[in-house]
Parts: structure tokens; sequence; C-alpha cells
């Protein structure tokens, strides 16, 4: 219908704590409406996803603008270096033929416009302010030539204009008013067009402003280098936007979680579920057994598989999820110490965990994940695994060594010297075997597991 966006500004009655729901429409105080004479004290600046310096040195009220402006030279300089550029320009017109005829065919103009009284050419500003705009950023690389920014590429261009903007903080005192306001410096994607190394050196800078920051990020890199207690998960809800945190763990319980967090690349905090399980060869085989049975890979559906290494060290983060309100679910060994551990993620998240609540499934029969695959029958695709990955007969030497031991032994023996290499293999032979072991030759507790992340995503 063409309208446009009304935007009103105005004092809001309360600030409601992250975590609550509450409904997007404020609560606005009748009176005075919030005017530039309240918004003086506060310095807010947005650097948009589409930043770029290049652009920025074009404008003068823009921060390199009004950065440059500040050229903070006295008088006397000033004219001393109008009068030197005034006197360079002279002799360019004096040495070049070119612009000499140029600046002669210039004087015609005179003569047709009778309102005209003088028409001159300057190679180069008469004056300082001029000068200053005309400043431009050289970059020079190793063994390489010096090319100014606008030759750059986007990523070099937006960093630069995120380093002119920490300058331009430092000197709001001498741009804005005789006092320091205080900073809020958003930065959307900060990460936009930076490869992974730049996207973590980048929150350095974000992190050495004065004032208040609000970054908005899709990057996993960005989000794994920031605190857990920094960060604030926004989400729609039937009631409106809710907006989570974390910040009911001690300092130790932190360092843990972010060592887990780690390992995710920082994935799980814009993940709609994660599926958390205890070793390599559950992460390498899990994503493989997901994409045969969902058709799609995990992340098209919002599913982050998170390797903790084993379920006590997964203890932090789950609760971190938790007050963020991300679905978890958890793959537990059918062992004891698989019990011990949900009953310390029990206490943590204030609810009693057993191998029938939702948000577990578990191995049978005091097995882990290599014993169950083996219990399942699927002995012939783990072999071929074998030999896919490590070269034809490596299974046959190997068991060929081993005269006393029964196959089963044989092939529980090789998996635990060998852990942390075959999880896809092995997966991708079980899931292409020619006899149907059950839906889509998938193992069946996998399948529950797959099948319970399906409910919780239908629930969120």
């Amino acid at each position: 219908d063409r309208s446009t966006i009304n935007r009103t500004r105005c004092f809001i009655e309360e600030w409601i704590g992250c975590h609550t729901s509450y409904s997007s429409e404020g609560v606005e105080i009748s009176g005075e409406p919030v005017s530039a004479r309240h918004l003086t004290p506060i310095s807010f600046a947005l650097l948009e996803a589409n930043r770029d310096l290049v652009d920025e040195m074009r404008k003068r009220s823009s921060r390199w603008g009004r950065l440059l402006a500040q050229h903070d030279l006295d008088l006397k300089t000033i004219e001393e270096i109008e009068n030197q550029l005034a006197q360079m320009g002279e002799r360019i017109l004096n040495e070049s033929q070119v612009l000499g005829r140029l600046s002669t065919r210039l004087d015609t103009v005179q003569n047709a416009l009778p309102t005209v009284n003088q028409v001159k050419l300057e190679p180069l500003p008469g004056r300082i302010d001029d000068l200053t705009r005309a400043t431009d950023i050289l970059i020079n690389t190793s063994g390489g030539p010096r090319l100014p920014l606008r030759m750059q590429g986007l990523g070099s261009r937006s960093l630069a204009e995120m380093m002119v903007y920490t300058a331009f903080a430092s000197e709001l005192s001498g741009i804005e008013e005789p006092y320091s306001p205080h900073p809020l410096s958003c930065f959307e994607e900060p990460e936009a067009h930076l490869h992974p190394q730049a996207q973590r050196s980048v929150m350095h800078i974000v992190s050495g402003l004065e004032g208040q920051c609000i970054v908005t990020t899709h990057s996993p890199q960005i989000s794994s280098e920031i605190g857990i207690k920094q960060v604030r998960l926004f989400r729609r809800s039937n009631s409106g936007i809710e907006v989570r945190s974390s910040d009911s763990l001690t300092e130790e319980k932190l360092i843990k979680a972010r060592h887990v967090i780690e390992r995710s690349q920082g994935q799980v905090f814009f993940a709609r579920l994660a599926i958390i399980v205890e070793g390599t060869t559950e992460y390498d085989s899990l994503p493989v057994f997901a994409q045969a049975y969902w058709g799609k890979s995990p992340e098209s559906k919002g599913v982050t598989f998170v390797d903790a290494g084993s379920l006590a060290a997964a203890n932090p983060l789950i609760k971190i999820l938790e007050d963020l309100n991300i679905p978890w679910l958890v793959f537990v060994d059918g062992d004891g110490a698989g019990c011990k551990a949900l009953g310390t993620i029990g206490n943590m998240v204030g609810r009693i965990l057993t191998p029938s609540s939702r948000e577990v499934v578990m191995l049978p029969n005091e097995l882990n994940y290599e014993q169950y695959l083996i219990s399942e029958g699927l002995q012939e695709p783990i072999k071929r695994g074998i030999d896919n990955l490590y070269g034809a007969g490596t299974w046959a030497r190997y068991k060929d060594k081993r005269p006393q031991l029964t196959e089963d032994q044989s092939l529980e023996k090789y998996l635990k010297e060998n852990k942390g290499t075959y999880g896809a293999p092995i997966a991708k032979a079980v899931i292409s075997a020619p006899d149907k072991l059950s839906d889509l030759n998938i193992p069946n507790r996998v399948v529950k597991l797959l099948k319970r992340a399906d409910s919780l995503l239908e629930v969120n």
C-alpha cells in the first residue's frame, strides 16, 4: 500500500527482564516527547553490514569527513601551506603544455558568458579544507605496489571503516560537544566480507571501544569469541519477541562450557536443536545417518551436533542451552557412567532426567557406541567401512594376526584402537548395505534419536 514506517521516540515505563516473553508493543509514558536535547548525552552510531569507507570518504558529513575537519592547524600554518599549494599549482600549469593549453582555452568561456569574470584551472586544491577531503588511504603488501583503498576488496574497505570509527569514537568530545557523551555503538554483522581469522580479530576492535557495544551476528566465529554472559538470543514466540541470556554459571563452569562450544565453532547458538554426543565416532557418524534419514543436511533443519567428549563435560553447555531456550538432546552410552551423568545434568537444569526422558536417548545393555553397532549385526558394513578407509584387505590382515579372538572381539578391539577416524566411512557403509536392518538401514537407537529430534523441532 506504499505506506512508510512510522518511527516514534518515547520514554518507556519499564524494562522487562531477559527471561520473560513480552509483547512488542511498548508502554509509552505520556508527557514530553524525546527530543534532540535528551539524545545529546548519548552518541549513537550504527555501522551497517554494507559499510564501506570508500563511500564514507566522499561525504563531508560522514565520520571520515568530520575527523578530517579537525585538522587542528593554526592559522599561520594554514596560510603557509595554502601559499605553497598555490605556488605548486602555478608551477604545474607552467611546466605542463597540455594543462597550459587547456587553461588558455578555458579563458574563452569568459568571452562567451559576460557574467563570468575569470575562469582558472587549479591542478591542486587551494584550501587546506579541500586538501584534507582529498586524503586517501594507501595499502602496501609485502613485495607489492601501494594501492589506494578504492582498489581493495570489500573486506578491507569494511574493516577500514570500523577502524576509522574507533578513531572517531575516541574523538567524540572534540566533534560533538564540549564534554564526552556516552557512546552507544551498534555493529550489524561485523563479519561481513571477512575471512574467519579476521572475524575473530575484529571482536578485539569492538571490545576495545568505550561505552556500550551491541553486535548482531550470524557468524559462529564471532559468537564463539563473545563472553557467554554477554550473549542475548532473540526469538519469536507466540506472545512476541523473547530475549534470553545465561548468567547463572560460575567462571569455572563458563570456562568448561567454552571449551565445548569451541568444538562446534559457536554454531550451537544458532541451532534450532543441539544434539550432544560423547565422542568423535558419534560426532562423525550421526550426521551421515541424519542426512540419509531426513534426505537433507542436518544444518538445513537447524540441527547442530556437538562433541562434548563426555556427558559430564557437557553439563555447563546444557545449562546454557536451557537458559537460552535452545532445545537439546543427549545421546548416551548405556553404562553406569551415563546414568550418573544424567543425574548430574538433572540437578543442574532443575528436573529429574532418566533414560526415558524426552531429552535423552540411551544405548541399551551397558553398551558403548561401537559395541552397540556390532550388537545390531552390522559386522559386514563395518568391515567394508574399514577397508574403504584404510585400504582393501586391512580388516582381513588385522583379523589373521589375532586368531585367538572372535570376530566381534576383533572388531571391538580394532575400533577401540583406531577411535576417532572411522565414524563417517562406517556410517556410509551401513546406509548403503544391501540388507535392510531397519528404516533406511540406520541402527534402531539412531532412528529413535532422529525421531525424537523431529518431535522437538515440531514444537519449536
